[in-house]
């Protein structure tokens, strides 16, 4: 018995000399349990390990070995795999370490990529509960990765496949989810959905940071980009948060000093101003929100300190409970008192909306005074913002109209001394980093895309372009280089890429000509037609005029599948709407055309509405909307006036409401124009 626990006492005392043995055999996240894998394609599967181990990466009936490089990194493609829709199991083994990957299916795999419109979710959508309900199938799976920014590129999202199920479906992409069931039910295939998108972002962050840097119209922007990266270096959130936390305590320890100079000679503090007892009775009342020069003749020119008084009742549930005081953005500076102890201040913040913490230690049911020195440095002063703005809650409360004591409405004020000249500090922001910036470029490429490279994937479908549709020119040069990035990035040839235009939104226009919207449709039309393998969705028809995010989601879904089966899969005749082709001048008719279109069979209108949404001009430049005349699969189009037609409009507004063309297969007319030619 002592020679064993002798061995043992040893054993453990070499293992905690040396330490615990950690594993050295990893892959991305994107293999992980449920995970989807390309059918008919090779399959990359890659890692890390010791420098130099063999590893073996098992699937189906293939067993496949490579050795590590002098980095650890590794990589082998599986040959192409036939479709599979029961659960198989993926095995990857370094020497003594073995990771094992179970209820792997093959089929197919999309990348659902974009802003806020990819990211909705089915929850959110049209028709949700009946969604959800119809949401238990098992062989539609999604892996949705994190936001995160970075600079250099992540091996590893964290995030792992979930399948779809009642409890899990409302989470998921609702787009991408209408599109994966529309493909199941036609192909009979496992769907995989690499849900990677990000609301209100632009194309720069989700494009490779060196193929912008070789464009001529950014490499500017790339340049002044990562000369703010040899400037600030590689700060991430947690160093942002450290340093900013930092200087605002410097800020605060800086700033007590300097308001207690700004009231040696002030009557406030002396005359005991501050105290909840002290008689304001004799001045002046003010409302708040309100600026002094709206609403006293005394105060209107004055720059110094104002002393604000409010009496407020509170609740009996309320004692000993740390409060929420809100104020709203006060001009320009401001020191705060509740009942007498300090509970607040900011120098030089004028637009920054106020909010303190009052100590439960003094709170006690019944009358309180909260009191305000408000320093106004120049130009109009008081205290701003949206009346709801103001008001005292219990920490943590939920805030509602009825909860709360309001702190807006009638307070009283009284002169205090004059400004100095000294503004003080500013309140410090978040000191600037590059990969903080959530539009930088190829920050999302790097931290959300890279972890899924090269991952075999059948194509991608991308919402995106709200947050640039101030830059309509640009974008015609910015979206085929993100298209361009990604099938670099992938190796995988000129992989499906849907592009979906954006949707109507804001209030229908009277101009023919509005443009707006239309031109960065148009950018996303220009890519298309330029880009080999894309697909152009038209959705001016399945738009919200009053919300940038329309709930129909189904149908943007099954535009995308339709767009993938005809030219992935060849399953239908049309995988768009009509598109605009040429115009010819009739012999017989004075101002007219006759507009010829692609994809037109059985061309006819979505409404019982005579066809609408074209506007024509003539040399004067003047527009008028026409309707237009159905011949086959062609429409004639007569100006207003008889005058020879030199400009053509279709659906160019942010809200196309009269555009109404759709062809046999219901899919919507592209919005397009038209200029004759100059000589």
């Amino acid at each position: 018995m002592l020679y064993r626990t002798s061995v043992v006492t040893a054993l453990l005392l070499f293992l905690a000399l040396v330490g615990p043995v950690s594993a050295q055999l990893e892959v991305p996240s994107v293999f992980s349990d449920h995970c989807v894998l390309q059918r008919e394609m090779p399959v990359p599967v890659w890692g890390r390990a010791a420098a130099g181990a063999k590893v073996v990466v098992a699937f189906s009936d293939q067993v496949v070995t490579t050795i590590a490089d002098a980095t650890g990194a590794w990589r082998i493609d599986l040959t192409p795999l036939e479709a599979e829709s029961s659960p198989q199991t993926l095995t990857i083994t370094a020497a003594e370490e073995r990771l094992e990957f179970s209820d792997v299916l093959v089929g197919e795999v999309w990348v659902c990529g974009g802003q806020s419109n990819m990211e909705w979710p089915v929850r959110s959508s049209l028709d949700s509960a009946a969604e959800i309900l119809a949401g238990d199938t098992p062989r539609i799976r999604e892996i949705a990765p994190a936001h995160r920014l970075s600079l250099e590129p992540v091996f590893s999202s964290g995030a792992t496949w979930r399948v779809s199920s009642l409890r899990t479906v409302g989470d998921f992409t609702a787009i991408g989810t209408f599109f994966a069931r529309q493909l199941e039910e036609e192909l009979d295939v496992p769907v995989g959905l690499l849900s990677i998108n990000w609301g209100g972002t632009r194309a720069e962050p989700w494009t490779d940071r060196a193929s912008l840097a070789k464009h001529p119209m950014f490499e500017e922007r790339v340049a002044e980009f990562e000369k703010r990266i040899v400037a600030y270096g590689m700060r991430d959130h947690a160093t942002i948060e450290a340093t900013l936390a930092r200087k605002i305590v410097e800020y605060e320890e800086q700033m007590v000093g300097w308001w207690e100079k700004k009231l040696v000679d002030d009557p406030g503090e002396s005359g005991g101003w501050t105290k909840p007892g002290f008689d304001d009775s004799g001045w002046t009342r003010m409302p708040v929100p309100g600026v002094w020069s709206d609403h006293s003749e005394r105060l209107g020119k004055f720059d110094g300190i104002v002393w604000y008084r409010k009496e407020v009742l509170f609740p009996l549930e309320w004692a000993g409970k740390d409060l929420d005081l809100s104020l709203g953005a006060i001009d320009d500076a401001d020191r705060t008192w509740f009942d007498g102890t300090l509970v607040g201040q900011t120098t030089n913040s004028w637009n920054t909306p106020r909010a303190y913490t009052i100590p439960g230690s003094v709170v006690t049911p019944g009358h309180h005074t909260v009191t305000i020195a408000v320093l106004d440095t120049g130009g109009a002063g008081g205290m701003t913002g949206e009346a709801s703005l103001f008001r005292i809650d219990p920490v943590g409360s939920a805030r509602t109209k009825k909860s709360g004591v309001p702190l807006w409405g009638t307070w009283q004020v009284e002169r205090g001394s004059s400004f100095d000249g000294d503004r003080g500090r500013t309140r410090p922001t978040a000191p600037p980093a590059p990969a903080a910036d959530s539009s930088g470029p190829g920050l999302m490429f790097d931290g959300m895309l890279r972890p899924f490279i090269p991952f075999a994937i059948r194509g991608a479908i991308w919402y995106q372009g709200e947050s640039n549709a101030g830059q309509p020119e640009e974008y015609r040069a910015l979206l085929p280089t993100t298209i361009n990035s990604w099938r670099r990035a992938w190796k995988q040839g000129n992989f499906p890429f849907g592009i979906v235009q954006l949707a109507a939104f804001r209030e229908p226009s009277d101009d023919p000509d509005q443009g707006g919207w239309a031109l960065l449709r148009d950018a996303q039309r220009h890519t298309h037609r330029t880009m080999v393998e894309t697909g152009l969705i038209v959705t001016t028809d399945v738009g919200d005029a009053k919300d940038i995010h329309p709930r129909n989601k189904q149908e943007v879904g099954r535009r995308l599948a339709q767009w993938a089966l005809v030219t992935v899969h060849k399953k239908w005749a049309e995988s768009t709407g009509p598109v605009f082709s040429e115009m010819v001048k009739p012999d017989d008719e004075e101002g007219s055309m006759r507009v010829f279109f692609h994809h037109a069979r059985d061309l006819k209108t979505r409404d019982p509405r005579p066809p609408g949404g074209f506007g024509v001009a003539g040399e004067d430049g003047k527009y008028h909307w026409v309707e237009a005349k159905i011949e086959r699969q062609t429409v004639v189009l007569k100006h207003p006036l008889g005058k020879e037609i030199v400009h053509i409009r279709y659906a160019w507004s942010d809200n196309p409401d009269r555009a109404n063309l759709i062809n046999g297969d219901g899919l919507p007319m592209e919005p397009f124009r038209w200029d004759k030619p100059k000589k």
